[in-house]
């Protein structure tokens, strides 16, 4: 999912503090609306092309990472 890429890449960038975040998020439950949900996670529910584009970045360098490793 589109959260659970950026928490991913926010954990290259600081694995404590975004897991952190994410437990956080996890601990708030249904007590908040989506989108606070997402901010509490370190994530944006947003689908804009600068999000949606940071995502997929995020994506094609893994795979291209996995292929390297498989070749």
């Amino acid at each position: 999912s589109l959260g659970a890429f950026q928490i991913m890449q926010n954990a290259l960038q600081d694995q404590a503090k975004a897991i952190k975040d994410y437990r956080h998020a996890l601990a708030l439950g249904g007590t908040v609306t989506l989108p606070e949900l997402y901010r509490a996670s370190g994530a944006n529910l947003s689908f804009d092309a600068q999000t949606l584009g940071e995502v997929v970045d995020l994506i094609e360098e893994n795979l291209a990472d996995l292929e390297t490793k498989l070749a």
